[in-house]
């Protein structure tokens, strides 16, 4: 059987809960990007100096964002995982987020949040309403680098 490549995975496990392919594991200073044409991870825009990935950022294989790239999310899990980790994950809420094009258009790019289904620290989370306050600060605040 041959092997399928990572974005053609399919997106939905069962109901709210989805398959996450992680590009930028937790404590990176670099922001990974996946190439459908390779199959590889490249290395992307590095964090400004001092910071780090709060948290593990993937994609949803098998989707399309308005940017033309596979739909963002942000993983809640008890702690990071590595760069290509496939993770079932429970969509609990979005982010709405605008940036620019090529072409100085403003599109939408919104960031799934979920929690990684084998989360203990957050597995009575199941709505964005169930997040502490710090955490949803944490969230907000939060904006990988793009690349250039």
């Amino acid at each position: 059987m041959p092997i399928k490549p990572i974005h053609h995975l399919p997106a939905s496990v069962e109901k709210y809960v989805v398959n996450a392919v992680v590009e930028t594991p937790q404590g990176s200073q670099h922001k990974f990007d996946y190439d459908p044409k390779t199959g590889l991870f490249a290395l992307g825009a590095p964090m400004p100096a001092g910071s780090t990935f709060p948290f593990d950022f993937g994609f949803i294989p098998s989707t399309i964002g308005e940017d033309g790239d596979p739909l963002d999310v942000l993983i809640l899990m008890d702690a990071g995982t590595f760069t290509g980790c496939l993770a079932k994950v429970r969509l609990i809420g979005v982010i709405e987020a605008k940036q620019s094009n090529d072409k100085g258009k403003m599109i939408r790019n919104d960031r799934l949040i979920g929690v990684a289904d084998v989360s203990r620290r957050h597995r009575s989370i199941h709505s964005f309403r169930d997040l502490p306050g710090p955490l949803v600060e944490e969230i907000e605040h939060f904006s990988p680098p793009t690349m250039s």
